[in-house]
């Protein structure tokens, strides 16, 4: 029995030493294991990742034009030059200097207020028509730019308007016409660039020859 107890016991610690062993064996199958379903899920994770970046890539790009517009719009109106307090007393004055001129041409004008062109608010005729057509009574203003004082009981005038339409009239007779005040004028005064205004009418069966005539041709007094 003595002989027999070293064997047992070496049976025992060789027993022993395989079941660790296997047990050592086994443990890289299972690490093994486990890091292959580590990787896969790593992998997934990683997959789901890149898709939520590249979704996230279109709204990041967006959101960088928008913040770029609206960067630029700010700039511009940075840029953009303030109207000063100066520039803008400037801007009225000039619109003020606008308005007046017209007036100043008027008041300088002398026709004044009268109008050369369209309704003569006092007579209700129209002023310097483009044409007199026979059965026409008109208002005509401009300069006589030629003149036949013979005979002096009819007179002729050529009057031409500030467009530069041409009338020819026969007007009352000479001692009869005078400035706008009343001041008569002698035949001799009777001059090319006086300026004139007439009431005129052309006969309704007035042929291409025939003239318009006034009975009240006035000389406007420039002097």
């Amino acid at each position: 029995m003595q002989r027999k107890t070293p064997l047992v016991w070496l049976l025992i610690m060789l027993l022993f030493l395989a079941a660790c062993g296997g047990s050592a064996e086994e443990e890289p199958a299972a690490t093994t294991s486990n890091g292959s379903t580590s990787s896969t899920t790593d992998t997934a994770s990683a997959e789901t990742e890149a898709e939520a970046e590249t979704e996230a890539a279109p709204a990041d790009e967006s959101a960088a034009d928008e913040t770029e517009a609206d960067e630029d719009a700010a700039a511009d109106e940075e840029e953009a030059p303030a109207e000063t307090g100066d520039e803008a007393e400037a801007s009225d004055a000039g619109g003020a200097e606008a308005e007046a001129e017209p007036a100043a041409e008027t008041a300088n004008s002398p026709w004044g207020d009268r109008p050369l062109s369209g309704v003569d608010p006092e007579t209700g005729l129209t002023v310097n028509p483009p044409s007199v057509e026979p059965g026409d009574t008109v208002l005509i203003r401009g300069e006589v730019i030629s003149l036949n004082l013979t005979p002096a009981s009819s007179p002729e005038f050529l009057i031409q308007s500030p467009e530069g339409v041409n009338y020819r009239i026969r007007s009352q007779s000479l001692d009869n016409t005078a400035y706008e005040d009343g001041t008569e004028i002698p035949p001799h005064l009777f001059k090319m660039g006086m300026l004139a205004q007439a009431t005129i009418t052309k006969a309704a069966d007035a042929t291409v020859v025939d003239l318009a005539t006034s009975e009240d041709l006035t000389i406007i007094n420039t002097e």
